[in-house]
């Protein structure tokens, strides 16, 4: 008895086990349906819409992997090209380094020609100044010298020229003279009763007579040609022209240096202007 009760307990119990697995197997197919609908709309969507568009992404992937690679060999090349222009860069920073130090070096050693040229132009000026004064004193020199020389050679002609005509107008325009001499001729003929000997001395003293005629008028014509030579020459040379007389002839004596004919140099920043 007991035993039937406890099978009929069993019983119930599977059948109520019977029934939970029933109605699980009835979720567990309704599932399964579902999930077939669902792979079934998977299927369909996936094969016909997604998977062109999946192709076409993978197309459109390939195309930018070959675009990529293309874009790294250019980068490379790039990044080389940049690199070798960075050298060639920082050889020309080293050129120009160098050209700017030669450049320093040049503007240097022409500062110094500079400065040495304007030295050399001072001394220069120095210099022409010098012989200015120096060629000023000589002329003076020569001027007092040509002046004593023809004011000799001058006086020495008139001193000659007023005795031979003082002689010549003697001997010429006195016929007292001539008779007077003529008498003592005579009175010495008579007397030394030489006739032809003293013939042969009025002859002489009328040749010496003459000659000193001669001389006295070459002796003029000479004097007066080495004045007038004289007077050229120093006229030519400039020794006759006095500085107070010739204003252009340079700075006079008193004349202060800044108002005189030639301007003065002024040095500014190591330029030179006048």
């Amino acid at each position: 008895m007991q035993a039937q009760l406890t099978m009929d307990a069993h019983r119930r119990e599977l059948q109520a086990c019977r029934e939970k697995l029933e109605s699980a197997l009835g979720e567990v197919q309704e599932k399964a349906e579902h999930v077939q609908v669902m792979v079934s709309y998977f299927n369909d969507v996936v094969d016909g819409q997604m998977k062109p568009q999946l192709l076409e992404a993978e197309t459109t992937a390939s195309q930018l992997r070959d675009q990529v690679a293309a874009l790294s060999n250019d980068l490379a090349s790039v990044k080389s090209q940049l690199t070798q222009k960075t050298k060639e860069s920082e050889h020309l920073k080293e050129q120009v380094a160098a050209l700017t130090s030669e450049l320093e070096a040049a503007k240097g050693e022409v500062s110094e020609k500079n400065t040495a040229t304007i030295l050399l132009e001072d001394q220069v000026a120095t210099l022409k100044t010098a012989l200015h004064e120096k060629s000023r004193a000589d002329g003076n020199k020569m001027c007092i010298v040509s002046l004593v020389v023809a004011v000799v050679a001058h006086a020495w002609s008139l001193l000659v020229a007023v005795m031979s005509w003082t002689w010549m107008f003697a001997m010429s325009a006195c016929p007292k003279v001539k008779t007077w001499s003529t008498a003592v001729i005579a009175t010495d003929k008579a007397t030394d009763k030489a006739t032809d000997k003293n013939d042969q001395d009025v002859k002489r003293e009328q040749w010496s007579v003459g000659r000193m005629s001669v001389v006295g008028l070459l002796l003029v014509g000479v004097g007066v040609l080495v004045f007038l030579g004289v007077t050229t020459i120093a006229t030519k040379d400039g020794t006759l022209t006095h500085p107070l007389h010739d204003v252009t002839s340079g700075p006079l004596p008193w004349m202060p240096s800044g108002l005189a004919g030639d301007a003065i140099p002024m040095v500014v920043d190591g330029t030179r202007r006048w």
